[in-house]
């Protein structure tokens, strides 16, 4: 049974994020290429992400932080402020910056497009895990979100093994997927 902070994690629980939300009509590149990728995700138990059209971001994100000291049903408007005016606080000077995404990957979790250059993201994930701490401590960071990356879609790593299905895997540099064997999981 998954366990959240200890205890068992409850059907329908959830766990507050800070994400960075493509806009259309800014970032309308990367909504093409994810609206590109879709009809290859839904081939897969995978759930897009991205809106049906390149003008819906729909749930396209970028995870930066997973607040993790608690469900998100326990935080009280007052916590919710303090997260919030701590993330304005340390966010408030960070500039503007440019970073490229791709090639479109598939794992046995879903399909992500890769961010890179990494280091200007990364710092930004850096500052908002510190707005994080000191909000709500060194508790609310668990773990790392590990390379920086853009959700197209998740999938049911138990329906992928059902199914025997095999995962997507894109060669750098190109937008040809090519089929690899499927992944053993445990039961």
């Amino acid at each position: 049974m998954p366990k959240f902070q200890g205890r068992p994690w409850e059907s329908g629980s959830r766990a507050l994020h800070v994400y960075v939300l493509p806009r259309p009509g800014v970032d309308d590149e990367l909504l093409g290429l994810a609206e590109t990728c879709r009809p290859i995700l839904g081939g897969y138990p995978i759930d897009p992400q991205c809106g049906s059209d390149p003008s819906d971001a729909g749930l396209l994100h970028l995870t930066c932080e997973m607040l993790a000291d608690a469900p998100s049903a326990e935080y009280d408007e007052a916590a919710l402020t303090e997260v919030a005016d701590a993330l304005r606080a340390e966010l408030s000077d960070v500039p503007a910056f440019t970073t490229q995404v791709g090639p479109p990957i598939g794992n046995i979790a879903g399909a992500v497009l890769d961010v890179w250059p990494e280091a200007d993201t990364v710092a930004l994930i850096e500052r908002i895990r510190s707005a994080i701490r000191n909000a709500r401590g060194g508790e609310a960071l668990q773990h790392s979100g590990g390379r920086p990356h853009i959700s197209l879609g998740y999938s049911n790593p138990r329906e992928l093994h059902q199914m025997g299905a095999n995962a997507l895997v894109a060669r750098p540099g190109s937008h040809d997927l090519e089929l690899r064997g499927a992944y053993s999981l445990a039961a």
